[in-house]
């Protein structure tokens, strides 16, 4: 079967990404959905494309792709018993621009919402038309059209309160592997990406990204923009690997685990990029950049533990409790910086021309750090006055 292109034209002009109109062809599996660069950016793109298994998303707009995950922007629209039609289970609301999946909570004047409705518990929307929706128990019942059997319309006037933003969810592959879906994204835009089984992620764009997944491989990040990746808290995003993190802009790696739970290894970090962890993180390596990592203690994955640290050029500055077990140096790593708590490196190694700071004696070093082919006159060495330490030149 070929491959086709299919274009998002904006036709529709409601950014809903499920919409015919919106799009050059009917949305269909094995295609290249593609976000030209012309493409509007008159409204936020909203919707659900995890079911879909197309052959790849390219974007290359400065179109707005949902919201923050951190973003506590809220919007409301009120209804009243009227409203509510209990033989389709419906909540009619003109233009209500809500989107399924999307979290949604009722109050009430009465305390009486539609049963079996329950006033401040989250509920997930499920879209029948431009004007009207239904509402299920959990994301997963929302995306398969379960919706709750509404049984009367309560009484007073009922506030359905929801998020203004909301991620678009796309499927990069399949649960079993035999799907390997690729996101690319250069664009301009403010986006928001929540994927699924991903084989391949690259973002390289500008503008403002934030990224969450799970039961994904790989991210690759280049471009000039401030990438987030992961939640602030609540479940992390799961990213097997991290080949390269570059570029010239802003990446925050707030929330990262593999799909085991386990520390995500960094291939490269290269460019002028500015770089914050708040993971934790199996072998790094890093040939450019300005990298600070930090451990706030939150839960496991944000320990702030990383296993082995290669550089080969950059700055590091470190600011975490959590033991390292291996540190090659060429560049600078600073330990001094804003954390002045113990720190423990197991094995440290520093290269000529390279530069060691530790002016209130952080550091505790397993074994005597090292100086390999060089010695402690060639590095830029600064590590307190009141401990004493030992330098092994091997």
């Amino acid at each position: 079967m070929a491959i086709a292109d299919n274009l998002f034209t904006g036709g529709g002009a409601n950014g809903l990404l499920n919409d015919a109109d919106n799009w050059s062809a009917a949305l269909a599996a094995d295609q290249n959905l593609i976000f030209p660069a012309d493409a509007s950016t008159a409204y936020t793109l909203r919707g659900d494309l995890s079911l879909l298994a197309f052959n790849s998303l390219v974007n290359q707009s400065a179109c707005n792709f949902g919201g923050s995950s951190d973003s506590t922007a809220t919007s409301t629209h009120d209804f009243v018993a009227g409203d509510v039609t209990a033989g389709a289970d419906t909540i009619t609301e003109a233009n209500h621009g809500l989107t399924t999946g999307q979290t949604i909570v009722f109050t009430t004047t009465a305390a009486d919402p539609p049963d079996p409705l329950v006033a401040g518990t989250t509920y997930y929307v499920i879209v029948v038309d431009a004007d009207t929706y239904q509402v299920a128990t959990n994301l997963a019942n929302a995306l398969a059209g379960t919706q709750i059997d509404l049984t009367d319309g309560g009484s007073g006037t009922h506030t359905a309160t929801f998020q203004t933003y909301v991620p678009v969810r796309v499927n990069l592959g399949s649960a079993d592997g035999s799907a390997t879906n690729l996101l690319s994204d250069s664009g301009t835009g403010t986006r928001y990406w929540n994927i699924t089984n991903s084989a391949n992620a690259n973002i390289m764009g500008r503008g403002t990204v934030e990224i969450d997944g799970i039961d994904n491989d790989a991210l690759r990040v280049n471009g000039t923009g401030t990438v987030t990746v992961g939640p602030s808290v609540a479940t992390p995003a799961e990213f097997d690997i991290i080949p390269l993190i570059g570029g010239t802009g802003t990446v925050y790696l707030k929330n990262v685990t593999t799909q085991a739970a386990a520390a995500v290894p960094i291939t490269l970090i290269t460019g002028s990029v500015k770089l914050y962890t708040y993971s934790r993180l199996a072998a790094v390596y890093q040939s450019g950049g300005t990298w600070r990592h930090y451990d706030n203690g939150v839960a496991t994955h944000q320990s702030g533990v990383v296993a082995a640290i290669y550089q080969k050029a950059g700055t590091l500055y470190y600011n975490s409790v959590g033991a390292l077990t291996a540190l090659d140096a060429y560049g600078k790593v600073d330990f001094s910086t804003e954390d002045l708590r113990d720190k423990t490196v197991t094995t440290g190694k520093f290269y000529k021309g390279s530069s060691l700071l530790d002016p209130n004696g952080t550091v505790t070093w397993t074994n005597p750090f090292q100086t390999p082919y060089c010695s402690l006159r060639d590095i830029t060495a600064d590590v307190g006055s009141h401990k004493k330490y030992t330098v092994a030149d091997i």
